[in-house]
């Protein structure tokens, strides 16, 4: 069965990079690498091996509910607040027992309390991010940014194109 890391991005792009690039898309890509890095380094345990990002936006902007995914990372960009997406979508997966196999990843005290609350698990961005790094003699895992490609048998996904409307993909 598959966890779900379930990132406030905005909260993780402000405490994870010192300087946060003005282009949204570059700075979304940077996130997006950073989370592949800390699933394939396994900080959790339970170990994570999906993690989705959610982005706040303005009621109405260009890319409100804009989404996609990349290997074992999805994100998408929520309908106004994060904070919002991300507890609408515990109290969607209430009844089916997926709270134990979703947790929050964020510094914001009064979400991951909101979150708690529901029976989430959380953990803070610098727990979640923190990939140890490795000496010099070792060699890069397959799958690591700058190391090759992704490819979606890496993570236990099928090819092909995303089924936007998958309710595993939240």
């Amino acid at each position: 069965m598959s966890r779900l890391a379930l990132i406030d991005a905005y909260n993780a792009m402000y405490r994870l990079l010192s300087t946060v690039p003005e282009d949204r898309d570059v700075a979304r890509r940077l996130l997006v690498a950073r989370a592949h890095d800390a699933l394939l380094a396994g900080t959790l345990r339970p170990r994570a091996n999906r993690a989705h990002l959610v982005f706040d936006t303005w009621p109405g902007a260009e890319r409100a509910g804009l989404r996609d995914r990349a290997g074992s990372v999805s994100w998408h960009y929520a309908h106004g607040s994060a904070d919002e997406a991300i507890i609408e979508h515990l109290r969607r997966h209430e009844g089916r027992g997926a709270r134990p196999l979703v947790v929050v990843v964020t510094d914001d005290r009064e979400l991951a309390g909101r979150a708690r609350q529901l029976g989430a698990t959380t953990v803070g961005i610098r727990a979640f991010f923190t990939v140890p790094t490795r000496s010099s003699s070792t060699p890069p895992r397959r799958g690591i940014p700058g190391s090759g490609s992704f490819a979606a048998s890496d993570f236990g996904l099928r090819e092909g194109p995303i089924d936007l409307n998958d309710d595993d993909l939240l």
